[in-house]
């Protein structure tokens, strides 16, 4: 049973991303028969995602004293970032249930699972007080059309009702062009953080992470590094791991309309991160919310412009502004509006240096007492209640077993800002 104690997130490791590390891993126990789903309970309260890896990528671009005179901009650095390997597919899954390990199938040639380890997953994170464990797992190895699912285990031991996952099929690039339509920074008076973006007409279903946004509105290696990680795709904040965040899962058709809620803080301004991923019908990842984040810097007569994604987009409120000093507005950009500027100058148009981020270790944040202020009150929404994720991870796991039965989409194609 998971403890009650609300708001806090607990991190793990979760041994099948190293994939040496078997030592601390529960074996298997019990194993399917040729069967194309594993034996055990569809209750719809463990919903499994997947994608490919992609190049997360980041730039300099330099001017060389001449501001005046863009034409003369080059690049001056061009890098990429990936998890764990540019060929493997990575997965994670939501499990509501009791269960605490994950037991990983690869759908084989002949339609029938196989299991991917020999060994049950441990949760990567456990939400504690929100009835829910993320398990991760990467295929270094994926066939031509890696398709998986997987089955909960209670302590190593599987059952004839073990609750069983959605099937997943991965079979395509992310888009990586959706828009986080509000505003940077929100207006005078206004203490509303608004939740919207633009929609994909591919997907089924949004998964939605909030957090803070402290960690990454700095310049300096340490923000830097942890841009660069949340960049990496993955439905929920990779990096340094939040100890208050929100999940939630919204339908197709729901971006546009969006979600609010009204804040009261004694402390001001508040900078909120929202991680917006869109899956489809086979629970692929295929589009996402990433923002660029903008830093200035020097190298000699040079005046450096860094670009790096952030995985998602930030929403600053500040409705009592200084009048003399106010906060500036947090310096991201659509990410379409960064590969223009890459474009728009002469030098390399593919990145010469590749990085692996996965062994760099994450941690859990500190939450500033303003943030803490703010997510008390946010944790009295009913849309962020427990119950509403397990009745919204319900509804979206029969759309993935009826797909014609998906809602009414926005008219509004992906990748569109609204004017």
């Amino acid at each position: 049973m998971r403890s009650p104690v609300p708001a806090l997130v607990r991190t793990g490791f979760a041994c099948a991303l190293a994939l040496a590390a078997l030592a601390g891993c529960s074996k298997k126990t019990t194993a399917p028969s040729s069967r194309p789903l594993p034996e055990g309970t569809q209750n719809g309260t463990v919903l499994m995602m997947g994608w490919p890896e992609q190049a997360s990528i980041w730039f300099t671009v330099a001017d060389p004293g001449t501001p005046e005179t863009p034409s003369d901009d080059f690049v001056y650095q061009l890098a990429s970032d990936y998890w764990q390997d540019p060929a493997g597919v990575r997965s994670a899954t939501l499990d509501m249930t009791q269960s605490n390990q994950l037991q990983a199938f690869r759908v084989g040639s002949d339609g029938n699972v196989v299991e991917l380890f020999d060994f049950l997953l441990p949760p990567s994170l456990r939400f504690i007080g929100r009835d829910m464990d993320l398990y991760e797992f990467e295929d270094l190895s994926p066939p031509a059309t890696p398709t998986y699912t997987g089955r909960g285990a209670i302590n190593g031991v599987v059952t004839p009702t073990s609750p069983v996952s959605n099937v997943i099929k991965v079979t395509g690039p992310i888009t990586d062009n959706l828009d986080f339509t509000p505003a940077p920074k929100g207006a005078a008076n206004d203490s509303v953080l608004n939740i919207q973006f633009t929609e994909d007409p591919r997907a089924a279903f949004y998964v939605l992470e909030i957090n803070s946004a402290n960690d990454i509105l700095g310049n300096g290696s340490s923000y830097s590094n942890e841009r660069r990680l949340r960049a990496i795709p993955a439905p929920l904040q990779p990096g340094t791991r939040p100890l208050q965040s929100f999940i939630l899962l919204m339908p197709a058709g729901s971006g546009l309309t969006g979600f609010n809620a009204t804040i009261s803080s004694g402390f001001w301004p508040l900078a909120f991160y929202v991680r917006v991923t869109a899956f489809d019908s086979d629970g692929q990842m295929v589009n996402r919310v990433n923002d660029y984040f903008v830093s200035p810097g020097r190298d000699g007569n040079l005046n450096l412009r860094t670009f790096e994604p952030i995985g998602g987009a930030v929403e600053m409120l500040d409705p009592y502004p200084n009048p003399t000093d106010p906060v500036e507005v947090p310096p991201t950009i659509p990410r379409d509006e960064a590969f223009a500027i890459l474009a728009s100058v002469s030098g390399p148009q593919e990145p010469q240096v590749v990085h692996h981020l996965s062994s760099r270790p994450a941690a859990s944040g500190p939450v500033a007492p303003g943030m803490r202020e703010a997510f008390e009150r946010l944790a009295r929404e009913e849309r962020l209640s427990t119950e509403r994720l397990r009745s919204d991870m319900a509804a979206v796991r029969a759309q993935l077993e009826n797909p014609a039965a998906a809602p009414a989409r926005s008219g509004r194609s992906a990748g569109v800002r609204p004017h």
